[in-house]
């Protein structure tokens, strides 16, 4: 037996057969129980470090504090951040979400009451999407570079570039107003019978499943044909093109001279090295392609807590901190000063040192992760 094969052979030995999916499955458990517990820190954080609060909002402007201070108090929010997160993950944990203020009813009511209806509707359009998406990307790989594949991936960009809501009132516009085969709204419950349920259900999946099975197609057909990695960086390099050329068209010029856009350059292309690197790790740990997706989460969240839209003046305290001492923040500085002729100052040395940090920080990481795995 060659070598490898042994080492693959005598490193599995030990595993029984249902023991890698049942590892897979807790992985993705554990995985989807961190991702909740994330996001809902990162919300409560938000909410609570942002100026006013629910009971300024309820009582309106005319509002005098100290009514606004008793409200606060029955609701709870005079009481330390802390103790009302922690509140709320033991209510969590035990069915008692609250009331909601809005309706004034139990939010386990009214997300249940909710779900008849969400969940078959979520299933109905993951289905319409998958079965679009699988037979229009196997189309336009069958059909490469021929009317095929041109239709295929022009109907593609089309629904990438329509709203859901849009190609809803379409629909209803045809199915209901003209044809009169659906009813233009309503749910009339699943105990009026399945196929009146499923019918009403229809239009709503398809709306939803178009944008849905435009991306799919395209990641479909990719997938048969090329690389996803070449897709992606075609995809990434035709949106820069555009963005220029966009930017161009609404009147942007620049004084900068040869240095200041080599400059430019080059802090782009260490920062996209850099993260390059830094994506070889999920891309080395996931076991799916969805896990490895859920990396670029976090990097797209940065420039919106950045200097990159609004002044980090103006930001709350804890936000502005993060905002003023993250990547994001001196580069974006950096390339408008350099576009902008006008001085760097600390700024250049700063996102040139979170550029090499961050590369050089990925790039052991990267390689440790393949050795243990080709070990």
């Amino acid at each position: 037996m060659p070598p490898g094969i042994a080492r693959c052979a005598s490193g599995r030995r030990h595993v029984s057969a249902g023991a890698p999916i049942g590892y897979f499955l807790a992985r993705r458990f554990a995985g989807f129980v961190a991702t909740l517990l994330v996001a809902s820190i990162v919300v409560f954080t938000v909410l609570d470090v942002l100026p006013g609060n629910i009971a300024e909002v309820m009582l309106g402007e005319s509002a005098t504090p100290e009514s606004v201070a008793a409200l606060s108090a029955k609701l709870g929010l005079d009481r330390p951040a802390l103790v009302r997160y922690g509140d709320w993950i033991e209510g969590l944990a035990t069915g008692e979400l609250g009331t909601s203020v809005a309706y004034d009813t139990p939010i386990a009511a009214l997300v249940a009451e909710r779900l008849v209806v969400t969940v078959p509707l979520a299933l109905m359009a993951m289905a319409l999407a998958t079965a679009l998406a699988f037979a229009l990307g196997l189309l336009a790989a069958a059909r490469h570079h021929r009317g095929g594949d041109v239709g295929v991936m022009a109907a593609s960009q089309i629904g990438i570039a329509v709203p859901n809501f849009w190609f809803a009132i379409l629909l209803i516009l045809l199915f209901s107003v003209k044809l009169q085969w659906f009813s233009a709204g309503g749910f009339p419950g699943w105990g009026e019978g399945f196929g009146p349920a499923l019918q009403s259900l229809l239009l709503p999946a398809l709306s939803l499943a178009v944008v849905q099975a435009a991306i799919l197609t395209r990641i479909t057909r990719s997938a048969v044909l090329w690389s996803h990695v070449l897709t992606s960086v075609v995809a990434n390099l035709t949106s820069l093109a555009l963005v220029v050329l966009v930017a161009v068209a609404m009147g942007f010029r620049s004084g900068a001279g040869v240095l200041a856009w080599l400059a430019v350059l080059g802090i782009m292309a260490l920062f996209t090295l850099a993260l390059t690197w830094l994506a070889v790790i999920p891309g080395l740990t996931a076991t799916t392609v969805d896990g490895v997706s859920g990396f670029s989460y976090p990097l797209i969240f940065l420039p919106f807590i950045s200097s990159a839209f609004v002044p980090t003046s103006g930001m709350p305290g804890p936000v502005r901190w993060f905002a003023e001492h993250q990547p994001v923040t001196s580069i974006v500085d950096t390339l408008r000063n350099l576009y902008a002729v006008q001085p760097v100052g600390n700024n250049g040395w700063i996102a040139l040192a979170w550029c090499v940090g961050l590369l050089l920080v990925a790039y052991v990481l990267a390689m440790h992760t393949y050795r243990r795995k080709i070990v």
